[in-house]
């Protein structure tokens, strides 16, 4: 088993790794772009939240997000009211437009958390590993969230 942790740290394994990784990367994150791009479902009740608030609705209400959403909306919007100017500012866009400025938004925020917590927080002797970690840490928080279109990253980004 010692052997397999000596292999892992091993300056080869790392070069080939890492290639493999960028590979699989570069293959699957355009897939993976688009996918999340359709079901930000947590973007959109921001989206449609902040719409109903600048139309002068009740963006806490669930019939009021469906009415501006012209679809069913099952999410009520969750935040508190001084983030509505902040989401608003997304509703001067379309929606498909916002989701793409908004996953932008995120992947700026995902390389720099990834940043800080590379460098400042585990100075590890292999990025495979810690890339490798970080895919699968947590019961795979990042990816739900990346999926969800979730706020976490942006607020972790700025904390």
């Amino acid at each position: 088993m010692n052997q397999f942790f000596l292999l892992l740290r091993s300056p080869r394994f790392s070069y080939v790794g890492g290639t493999f990784l960028v590979a699989v990367l570069l293959l699957l994150i355009p897939q993976g772009a688009i996918y999340c791009l359709q079901n930000q479902w947590d973007f959109k009740v921001y989206y449609y939240g902040a719409s109903a608030w600048r139309q002068g609705l009740d963006p806490y209400n669930v019939s009021a997000l469906t009415l501006i959403a012209d679809s069913p909306q099952y999410l009520p919007y969750m935040y508190p009211p001084y983030t509505l100017p902040i989401f608003s500012v997304f509703t001067l866009f379309s929606i498909k437009h916002a989701l793409y400025i908004y996953f932008l938004i995120k992947s700026l925020c995902l390389g720099w958390l990834l940043y800080i917590l590379r460098y400042g927080f585990a100075p590890l002797g292999n990025s495979f590993t810690w890339l490798l970690f970080l895919a699968f840490a947590f019961n795979g928080t990042l990816y739900t969230d990346i999926s969800a279109g979730n706020v976490t990253i942006i607020e972790q980004a700025f904390i």
